[in-house]
Parts: structure tokens; C-alpha cells; sequence
């Protein structure tokens, strides 16, 4: 359910905002690094259970973030003459760096927990846990290096050829991606949670 809420709200962003991020994109990864720190930072603080699933939770379970990558896989799969290339294309970039800022938040804030675990007691996180604490390493290893090579003055200094070449690892990102957040929302979805069932399916709609 969050998903559809995030997607959304990205949509709605860059809706009305494509023009202002492709000027001040600078402004906008600051915003979003900042709204990071302060999720992480909320890690420890008590507040009401909706707020935290919700609100807070939108953010450090990496959904936002999530819904702007979607919007860039979904860029490059839309038809050719579609009205929507030409915008999107444009922004397409700093999209993809604004939301792996974005998810930085869930990998801060789920990671003080299961990395920790992964590396220091790994039989102590169940099969399928363990599994998608692997799987996020190598995400956030391939999140970083596609989002450096986005920034226009690492792409400037890339030869064009190779510059393509390593994005095609985008991917594998997305396919990654898909197979951690199953892994992490159908054992709960077996067990009958109504919205991690809805996430599966939203999920793998989007996702096909």
C-alpha cells in the first residue's frame, strides 16, 4: 500500500518539479540527503505506531526511493514516440542520484540491525532473512557505482562506450531489487498480512 502512495507522490513530483531539479539539482540531493539523516536519526525516537509504519516508515523502509528508481526503469521501457520520453529522459539522471539518497535511509536504518547480524551471528537471521541482507550489500554496491557515473562531471570524463556499457548493470540492480523485496514481503504475506499480500502484488505488477 505504501508503494502506491510513493508512486504517487513521485509522480506528483516530478509532475511539478522536473523543470526546478533539472535547474537546481544540487538543491534537491541536499534536501534529500538531509531528510536521510533526519529518518535515521528517528530510528531510536518513540512516536505513535502509524506514524512510524507510515510516515517515517515510507522513507526508511526505502518506498519513496523505490518509487523514483521505478520511474526510471519505467523511462526506459515506455515506447518510442510516447509524450512522456522527452520529460523524463531529461531528468532521468538526477532522478536515479536523488533516489539512491533516498534509499540510503532504509540501508542506514534497517542495516545497524541485519548487517550487523549478517556479519557478526548469521545463523541467528532466518534463511530468507539472510538472503536479502546479502542481496542489499550487493544492491547498495551497484546503487552507489551506477549513481556516481551519473553525476555529468564523472560522465564527462567516462568514455561514452563504457559509460553505456556499465549502466546496462541497472539491470541487474532492478532485478535484484525485485527479488529482495519479495523476499521480504511474501513470508508475510503467507502468514496473511493483508498489506504485505497487496505489496506483492503491486509490486510484481510494477515490476513486469
Amino acid at each position: 500500500m505504501l508503494l502506491i502512495i510513493a508512486l504517487v507522490i513521485a509522480s506528483l513530483f516530478v509532475y511539478f518539479l522536473k523543470d526546478k531539479l533539472k535547474q537546481y539539482p544540487n538543491i534537491f540531493y541536499i534536501g534529500a540527503a538531509v531528510v536521510t539523516i533526519v529518518i535515521f536519526s528517528l530510528r531510536t525516537v518513540a512516536m505513535p505506531q502509524f506514524v512510524r509504519q507510515n510516515i517515517v516508515g515510507i522513507f526508511a523502509k526505502g518506498t519513496i526511493g523505490t518509487a523514483f528508481f521505478i520511474i526510471v526503469m519505467i523511462t526506459g521501457a515506455l515506447p518510442r514516440g510516447s509524450k512522456l520520453i522527452g520529460p523524463l529522459m531529461r531528468i532521468r539522471g538526477e532522478l536515479s542520484i536523488m533516489a539512491a539518497i533516498l534509499v540510503l535511509s532504509h540501508n542506514l536504518t534497517y542495516g545497524m540491525t541485519y548487517f550487523k547480524m549478517l556479519f557478526s551471528a548469521p545463523a541467528a537471521l532466518p534463511a530468507v532473512q539472510r538472503c536479502a541482507a546479502v542481496i542489499s550489500l550487493i544492491l547498495i554496491v551497484l546503487m552507489i557505482g551506477l549513481t556516481v557515473i551519473s553525476f555529468p562531471a564523472v560522465r564527462k570524463k567516462m568514455n561514452p562506450k563504457k559509460w553505456k556499457q556499465i549502466q546496462r548493470s541497472a539491470y541487474v540492480f532492478y532485478g535484484l531489487l525485485y527479488v529482495h523485496i519479495m523476499l521480504i514481503n511474501i513470508p508475510y504475506a503467507r502468514m496473511g498480512l493483508h498489506m504485505y499480500a497487496v505489496n506483492v502484488l503491486v509490486y510484481r505488477i510494477v515490476f513486469a
